[in-house]
């Protein structure tokens, strides 16, 4: 469907979405499971239980930490990974980011999210109409934790794919922007939960503190089609220069992307 709905058939454009998107269903369902699956799995061990199994494998040579590495760099790692995990207070500060994640304001950040979007497109807007382009594909991309900033880049018509889960997009299909680099989303707020724990990631990148932050961005994920979907059904989606389906991917640069909003 090329053709967006206007007039007096506006309702008509929202039931369709919200009740007929089937892509974006699965999308928000997919996102959903996962989240409660890694609450769960960080919530059945305790981060300190965990890094003790780390480092006895670490010991056991089954966990290669370098290439090639040897004795004295084992040491030197545990070394350091013991001195984390001698905090008292490390599985309080855990235990309390996941609770900060399930006590977070959604509608607030929802809002700051369309705010954001919106200052986004109207951004984009003008790169699209002075070249007379045409969007089908937004990636929205950041660099860390520590820069919790998103940037925005559009593309034009190509076969982009549909997944429910992280993969690479064919870099084939990226080479035709409509606009570049808008830096506008902020993901401050919607991280805020993991600032009194970010010491860990720079101690130690396991599958524990990878699975912490993956939380977190699952959380934003929602959130963010949330916002997109508000969009949508105030019609501000339907002024710009886009064709449908119209695909938004969300990745950290140079990672596999997750496709995070689907509309048609």
């Amino acid at each position: 469907m090329e053709t967006r709905t206007t007039g007096m058939f506006k309702s008509l454009a929202v039931i369709h979405f919200s009740e007929m998107n089937e892509i974006n269903g699965r999308i928000l369902e997919s996102f959903s499971n996962q989240k409660e699956e890694l609450i769960k799995k960080i919530q059945n061990v305790s981060f300190t239980s965990y890094m003790h199994e780390f480092i006895s494998k670490v010991d056991s040579n089954e966990i290669e930490i370098y290439v090639n590495q040897t004795p004295e760099d084992i040491a030197e790692y545990k070394e350091s990974l013991l001195k984390l995990i001698n905090r008292k207070d490390l599985d309080k500060l855990v235990d309390s980011s996941v609770k900060k994640l399930e006590n977070i304001n959604s509608n607030k950040l929802i809002k700051r999210f369309k705010k954001d979007l919106e200052g986004i497109f109207e951004k984009a807007q003008k790169t699209i109409m002075s070249h007379e382009k045409i969007t089908q594909a937004i990636i929205l991309t950041y660099d860390g934790l520590d820069e919790p900033i998103a940037q925005a880049y559009g593309y034009e018509p190509a076969k982009f794919p549909v997944f429910y889960k992280p993969e690479y997009i064919d870099t084939k299909l990226l080479f035709n922007e409509t606009f570049e680099y808008i830096e506008n989303l902020s993901l401050r707020n919607a991280w805020k939960g993991l600032d009194k724990i970010k010491f860990m990631f720079e101690f130690v990148q396991v599958e524990y503190t990878w699975d912490l932050f993956q939380l977190y961005k699952i959380n934003s994920y929602i959130l963010l089609n949330k916002a997109f979907q508000e969009l949508v059904n105030e019609n501000f989606i339907d002024s710009l220069r886009i064709k449908t389906p119209l695909f938004v991917y969300f990745g950290a640069h140079d990672c596999e992307e997750n496709l995070i909003f689907y509309y048609e």
